[in-house]
């Protein structure tokens, strides 16, 4: 009776601590976001080896519905057999399919932390687009790719365009973790990586049609990238941003750095004609029968 009884506690006590240490590991995401990654399966997650011929976005819009399920049903079993989960961490050596969200997403802003071994040269892929690099800046660079600038750019970006390199380099040495914060609203793409900014609300240019703008939404994938070194994901949180969320960003952010010259009241800061003038609404208006030329007081 005794040594049942003793059996049954130490199971129970087993229990009680596998389920502590499976609770331990699970994601906990900020306030406001969700958890993309559960620590423990490819739940939310597809494959798509979205740079083999015929993958790109443009060639899997030319299919049927059914053609298009056909092939991310062959990249997903192949991604469930190239990546492997471990410790709550996603791993990837190099090989397979991209690692892609199920879900399409429009504006968000995106938390994720990797770490690398040596040489390793990956990315994220925003609504599809290549990529936020991801690389060992303290590699030889003989082809000249700019390692040395560190990760986060958006490297296929046009050269001496605005986020093709990073404005700071802010790796942590390989082996430990990085941590990147990505903000995409509509075309402009804001990261910071270990909280020091790397891009700085640059256009995110559509790779696949150059001359259109990038989609409104799209899955974003981590990229598969040899050699065959190993890179880990863990702690991939995302948040939607609304309409008007973005809205409002967008206009702060267009606003910044200029100064108001019209106080849509009167004709302060003005000079030349402006008897000739009025103000109506808000907006200046030619009165019925006269012109001239409105100059600024300031230069």
């Amino acid at each position: 009776m005794t040594r049942s009884f003793s059996r049954m506690a130490f199971a129970m006590a087993a229990l009680g601590l596998s389920l502590s240490a499976a609770n331990a590991a699970d994601p906990v995401p900020p306030e406001g976001f969700t958890a993309l990654f559960n620590g423990k399966d490819f739940t939310n997650f597809k494959g798509w080896s979205i740079h083999e011929k015929g993958g790109s976005p443009l060639d899997l819009a030319k299919l049927t519905p059914e053609e298009r399920q056909k092939k991310f049903d062959a990249w997903t079993e192949n991604m469930k057999q190239t990546w492997t989960i471990d410790n709550g961490e996603l791993v990837n050596k190099g090989k397979g399919a991209y690692l892609t969200s199920v879900k399409d997403y429009a504006d968000y802003e995106l938390l994720v932390e990797y770490k690398i071994t040596a040489t390793v040269d990956s990315g994220i892929y925003p609504k599809t687009m290549p990529q936020i690099q991801v690389w060992d800046p303290e590699q030889a660079d003989p082809a000249g790719l700019g390692k040395a600038l560190g990760s986060g750019g958006l490297w296929n970006n046009p050269k001496g365009s605005p986020g093709r390199d990073p404005i700071a380099k802010a790796d942590l040495p390989a082996g430990q973790w990085n941590k990147f914060r990505i903000l995409n609203v509509g075309e402009r793409i804001s990261i910071t990586l270990n909280d020091k900014l790397v891009v700085d609300h640059a256009r995110l240019q559509n790779f696949w049609d150059k001359k259109s703008p990038s989609p409104k939404a799209a899955p974003f994938l981590l990229q598969t990238h040899g050699p065959e070194l190993e890179i880990r994901w863990k702690n991939i949180f995302v948040r939607e941003i609304s309409a008007s969320e973005a809205n409002a960003y967008l206009a702060k952010k267009s606003t910044e750095g200029f100064t108001s010259i019209f106080n849509g009241k009167d004709f302060e800061g003005w000079q030349g004609s402006t008897a000739n003038y009025e103000v109506v609404d808000g907006a200046i208006r030619c009165q019925k029968g006269k012109g001239g030329v409105l100059y600024t007081q300031a230069e």
